[in-house]
């Protein structure tokens, strides 16, 4: 059964599918506009990185006049040509202020990214470490930068960089994490509850393990999973999703205090083993959360509105836009 549209179409605009895609993506919630709108990085299916952004404003505010109406995503912007990417992370940063970071894996090279108003993105230099699989990026509530590549061999390197001289970044390695041979993805959330504490999330071996942020036991022993995604919410809980090799999908939360892990199915996506998922929390909303999961007929958009115990809404995953008046394309090369 095919999967719904977002929302009705809204006239004057026209629904067009998403470019082809491939590899790891990642979905943030950034500062623009009224409530804060959704971006989503995904490496293009050959060359170079796409951005979208998803039109957060409320659905009874004045239309805008360029861009997607609210609840729909944007066309795509591609940059970062003459690589072929295999992951990439966003991450809404402070700094600039309110530039976005990314990076994104090319073979064993991890390169930086920023985008700010006017330049747009623009190419940042390679992380000084070498990659062997899927690298997490995040900003903790400090304005501390945070990496974690999976390194060739084994282990997981977490690095942090010092924004004192942003946005020009000194990384250096924290902790290496060790792992029962090469990891296949990292994974990277800062606790909103405590400033400058980080959950690290290690894919490795058919399983994702949890390497808590200070001493201490992991929340969730390895829970089996070919695929994560990862998020907190506002009261600090880490929530993660896996795909198995089944192809489904499984939601788990902490129980809080030391409580029992609640283990739930994420239902409505179409058949067919995941690519990539990413995930964020949703701050004008309290209970919800977005998942995007990128699947072999490319992506989809799920919406959880109820609390971590609700059910999610999935859709296809289009741009809506206003066709130009030149007749140009839909998604945009720079």
């Amino acid at each position: 059964m095919p999967l719904p549209h977002p929302s009705p179409p809204v006239p004057g605009t026209t629904d067009v599918p998403f470019p082809p895609l491939r590899g790891l993506p990642s979905l943030t919630q950034s500062r623009y506009g009224l409530r804060g709108n959704f971006e989503l990085v995904a490496p293009d299916a050959e060359d170079g990185l796409w951005v979208f952004w998803h039109n957060n404003d409320p659905a009874d505010g004045p239309p805008p006049e360029t861009g997607p109406p609210p609840g729909a995503w944007s066309g795509g912007l591609r940059f970062a040509a003459g690589h072929r990417f295999d992951d990439a992370r966003i991450a809404q940063s402070v700094h600039g202020p309110d530039h976005l970071e990314v990076l994104a894996r090319s073979g064993p090279q991890v390169h930086r990214y920023r985008w700010s108003p006017g330049p747009g993105f623009t190419h940042e230099g390679v992380l000084p470490v070498r990659a062997a699989g899927a690298v997490a990026l995040a900003e903790d509530p400090l304005g501390t930068l945070h990496a974690a590549v999976p390194l060739p061999g084994g282990g997981v390197a977490h690095l942090t960089a010092d924004p004192a001289r942003y946005p020009v970044l000194d990384w250096r390695t924290l902790r290496t994490v060790p792992t029962d041979g090469e990891a296949e993805a990292a994974t990277l959330v800062p606790d909103p509850g405590r400033p400058g504490a980080v959950h690290l999330l290690v894919q490795a071996g058919g399983a994702v393990h949890h390497v808590p942020p200070a001493a201490g036991p992991p929340w969730t022993p390895p829970v089996p999973g070919v695929a994560h995604t990862a998020f907190a919410d506002r009261d600090g809980a880490l929530h993660l999703i896996t795909a198995g090799r089944d192809g489904r999908l499984r939601a788990l939360r902490p129980g809080g205090a030391g409580g029992p892990v609640t283990d739930l199915p994420v239902t409505g996506c179409p058949a067919g083993h995941p690519v990539g998922l990413a995930a964020t929390a949703c701050s004008f909303a309290p209970g919800r959360a977005d998942l995007v999961v990128l699947g072999p007929d490319g992506p989809s958009h799920l919406v959880r509105r109820y609390g971590p115990d609700g059910p999610w809404a999935a859709s296809r995953a289009r741009s809506r836009v206003r066709p130009a008046a030149d007749g140009g394309p839909v998604h945009r090369r720079s």
